[in-house]
């Protein structure tokens, strides 16, 4: 036998038969020396009884055979106690019962052997000793019958022995005790195989009931796991998940759907929470609809409803679901919120509306600029004229000044829609507010109270002043609607003052350390939460509902970090609100930049052939009047068409068109005439400065584009700069 096998820690590898032999030689192993006393125990009687009718000799030689018999069985048993634990498979297991089996049939031979012994002997000790035998193997079915192999291997040595030689012996009374001896011997065995056969059913049995519960608690557990990893799955998943009954009552629900809606486990398990409670009116019959295709299909067409909020307002939502037991009619629901989708759909629609609206200025603009460039020219064609007539000259100067005021405007459009800044002045902040002081009074009406904090020695900053005028409107617009309410004592003020940003202020702020003139507007308003705080500043975001665009505070702070300064916003509920933007000091340098509005005493005349191209004669006829003025030569077109007919026929030094215009715009006129007349400059002019241009013209010509409406000097100016440039 191999002693160096691993123990195995169950019998795994024995079959239910197998495992009843085991279990019966663990029963002979704990009844081996019950059994061994026993028979010692009978030996020592047997031979008070033989002592004084055998030779001493013989009875010394039988029963020395008996007891060395007796330890080897002891022997046995004490080497199972060691190494039963080693038996893995049906091989270890007959070699054990091949040696418990020989253990039994040398006990059973050692008995045997007494019957030659006393064969000369008085019949009465034949059945006296025969009585002994039939109480040994009977007391042999308890301490041998847990495998019927060993016991039978004890009968047949002493049993058979015992019939053949009571056959041999002769006499009717020997004769019947033989067959009374081969009946015992059956009715034995038979009691010792159904014994072991018993030992094998209840073995399979308890194996089966292991089987069956080792599956059971198999199941047992992966349902448990199964159980487990799905509230995990629940709880960690980014969707909303519910688990209702048809009735609408809600037996589960996860942290995310939750905190969509603003509720808590606790409202969840004190049954507050209902998908009736949850549901608007409006809703219902889509979700009955649901809820029957679920009971025909097993799930749901996800479908776009809303979900009360805990506070009131609502919530858009996607519903997705299907069966979850249907014995029981449960639903699980899968809920994805729509709100930030939403948000991105309407940004979407209103900033294709901007674009659309965009398209549509730029085409107004291009339009009202050639009405406006027609005043603004012929004004001050009259200014000149009217030189001598100082009244007749005020006119005209009055009406060139409403001209500039429309073209400003224009211009404003322009740089809404296109998102584009103007060109940028010195200004100073604390005379800008006190000229726009009486617009701002009446843009917040009589009940709201303006005061004014404005620091002496401000400092001056570069930006594009129009478009502070436009911040500063704004944001006491905002503060005028954020006051609505307030009846006490509703009141803004605008402050000034300059301020020195050290390193530390500034990486909080996000600036370059330096001097700032720091702008405030404080209100006595409703004031923001503090997610409207983080929005305030997002494009379309607005608090006022249908009443803003959401666009206002977007331009402000586009405005102020074009200037390279910043705003900051510190509000609180029912206390008000506070804008501060800060705004770079403006520092002088040594080459300032050159007055657009000083007077240019340069000499423009000239002799040169130049052609005029414009859908708009009234345009073309005041430009040819102004170059005329000087000199110049000019052919007019109202088009592209035409301007090639003249240059097949005409030459000339110079080309001035418009952009815009039907048939054939500016820019593909100019590629055309670059091709086939390379010696013509070109000058381009619009009324719309969002156009694009394609990239085979040379940018110089976008570059050096006038914009409409210009003055007579502007044109002029361009014109002999571009003749003057060989």
């Amino acid at each position: 036998m191999n002693v160096n096998r691993e123990p195995a820690s169950e019998l795994s590898l024995l079959d239910p038969d197998d495992k009843a032999l085991k279990v019966g030689l663990d029963q002979i192993y704990e009844l081996s020396f019950t059994g061994i006393a026993g028979h010692f125990a009978a030996l020592l009687i047997w031979i008070v009884i033989i002592r004084e009718l055998l030779p001493f000799n013989t009875v010394l030689l039988l029963s020395c055979l008996q007891v060395l018999v007796l330890l080897i069985r002891t022997f046995i048993a004490t080497q199972y106690k060691k190494k039963n634990h080693l038996i893995v498979d049906s091989k270890d297991l007959k070699r054990w019962i091949a040696l418990f089996a020989l253990g039994a049939s040398l006990t059973g031979l050692s008995w045997s052997v007494w019957f030659f012994a006393i064969t000369a002997l008085d019949m009465e000790y034949h059945f006296i000793f025969y009585t002994l035998l039939v109480s040994l193997t009977a007391a042999g079915i308890t301490t041998l019958g847990g495998v019927s192999y060993v016991y039978l291997a004890f009968m047949l040595s002493l049993m058979v022995v015992s019939a053949i030689w009571l056959f041999l012996h002769g006499g009717f009374l020997y004769n019947i005790t033989a067959v009374w001896c081969i009946y015992f011997m059956v009715f034995a065995f038979t009691t010792v195989r159904r014994y072991s056969d018993n030992i094998r059913i209840a073995i399979t049995e308890k194996e089966i009931a292991n089987e069956k519960n080792k599956s059971l608690q198999l199941v047992t557990e992966e349902l448990k796991a199964n159980s487990e990893r799905f509230e995990r799955w629940k709880e960690s998943n980014f969707i909303g998940i519910i688990q209702i009954k048809s009735s609408g009552e809600i037996i589960s629900a996860n942290n995310t759907i939750l905190k969509m809606l603003g509720y808590t486990t606790q409202d969840l398990e004190n049954k507050s929470l209902t998908m009736a409670s949850l549901t608007p009116l409006e809703f219902t019959q889509l979700d009955n609809n649901a809820i029957k295709q679920a009971l025909e299909k097993g799930y749901w067409t996800p479908y776009q409803k809303e979900y009360f909020h805990k506070d009131g307002s609502r919530i858009p939502v996607l519903l997705g679901g299907s069966i979850f037991h249907k014995d029981n009619r449960e639903f699980i629901i899968f809920v994805v919120d729509l709100t930030e989708r939403k948000q991105q759909e309407e940004q979407i629609r209103r900033s294709q509306k901007m674009d659309a609206l965009g398209k549509l200025t730029g085409g107004i603009a291009h339009d009202y600029n050639n009405m406006l460039g027609v005043i603004l020219g012929y004004s001050e064609l009259l200014q000149t004229a009217l030189k001598d007539q100082p009244k007749l000259a005020n006119y005209a100067t009055q009406i060139q000044t409403a001209g500039k005021r429309g073209a400003n405007l224009t211009n404003k459009i322009l740089s809404f829609t296109s998102n584009e800044s103007g060109s940028e002045d010195v200004v100073n902040i604390n005379a800008l507010l006190q000229e726009q002081q009486q617009m701002i009074e009446k843009t917040l009406t009589v009940r709201i109270k303006l005061i004014f904090e404005l620091s002496s020695d401000l400092y001056t900053v570069f930006v594009n002043q129009h478009d502070l005028e436009d911040v500063i409107l704004n944001i006491c617009i905002n503060a005028m609607h954020a006051m609505e309410d307030n009846d006490s004592d509703p009141q803004l003020a605008i402050c000034t003052v300059n301020k020195k940003i050290t390193s530390v202020e500034a990486m909080a702020l996000d600036l370059t350390p330096g001097n700032y003139v720091q702008l405030s507007f404080m209100d006595t308003g409703c004031g923001m939460e503090q997610n409207a705080i983080e929005k305030v500043f997002d494009p379309f975001y607005s608090t006022k509902g249908s009443k803003g665009t959401g666009l206002g505070l977007s331009q402000v702070f586009g405005f102020v970090k074009r200037a390279k300064g910043t705003v900051k916003v510190y509000s609180e509920l029912k206390r008000g609100s506070q804008f501060v933007l800060y705004f770079p000091q403006y520092i002088e340098s040594d080459s300032k930049p050159e007055d657009q509005t000083s007077e240019d005493n340069s000499d423009f005349t000239g002799t040169e052939k130049i052609l005029l191209v414009d859908d708009e004669k009234a345009l073309l006829d005041l430009a040819s009047e102004i170059l005329k003025q000087q000199g110049y030569q000019t052919f007019l077109a109202q088009g592209a068409e035409q301007a090639l007919q003249i240059l097949e026929t005409e030459t000339v030094d110079l080309m001035v068109s418009d952009i815009i215009m039907p048939d054939m715009d500016g820019y593909q006129l100019s590629a055309i005439v670059h091709e086939k007349y390379p010696e013509i400059k070109i000058q381009l002019a619009s009324g719309y400065a969002g156009e694009q241009y394609p990239n085979t013209i040379d940018e110089s010509l976008q570059n050096n584009l006038i914009s409409k409406p210009y003055q007579g000097e502007s044109l002029l100016k361009h014109v002999r700069d571009l003749l003057d440039n060989s």
